[in-house]
C-alpha cells in the first residue's frame, strides 16, 4: 500500500478497526537534519549528501495498541533564526 500526502500531511484514510493520530511536536513545522554520510556500495565509495526534511508522524492503534507508527518526509530548504536558534523554513519541494 502507498502512502499519500496531502498538504504535506499522510493520507489518513480508514482502515477498518484502525484509528491514525496525527502526532503534534512542540516545533511546527518539525524539521529534522540528516547529516552528510559516506558508505560503501557494491565496493564503490559513495556519499549522501546532508539533506532537511518537514516530518510528520502518525500513531496506528487497534483496539487500544499501538500496532504501527508512519511518517512522511518532505524535502525542505530552512535555517535557523538568530533570536531563539528555531529553525524557520526557507523552501518546501512540490510533491504532484
Amino acid at each position: 500500500m502507498q502512502s499519500k500526502l496531502l498538504d504535506g500531511l499522510p493520507d489518513l484514510s480508514p482502515v477498518i478497526g484502525i484509528k491514525s493520530y496525527l502526532i503534534t511536536h512542540s516545533e511546527d513545522p518539525y524539521i529534522i537534519e540528516f547529516p552528510a554520510q559516506v558508505f560503501v556500495l557494491n565496493g564503490k565509495r559513495q556519499r549522501l549528501r546532508r539533506a532537511q526534511f518537514k516530518a510528520t508522524v502518525v500513531r496506528m492503534e487497534l483496539n487500544g495498541n499501538v500496532i504501527a507508527y508512519s511518517y512522511g518526509l518532505i524535502p525542505v530548504t530552512a535555517h535557523k533564526k538568530k533570536i531563539n536558534g528555531s529553525l524557520h523554513l526557507k523552501q518546501v519541494a512540490f510533491l504532484r
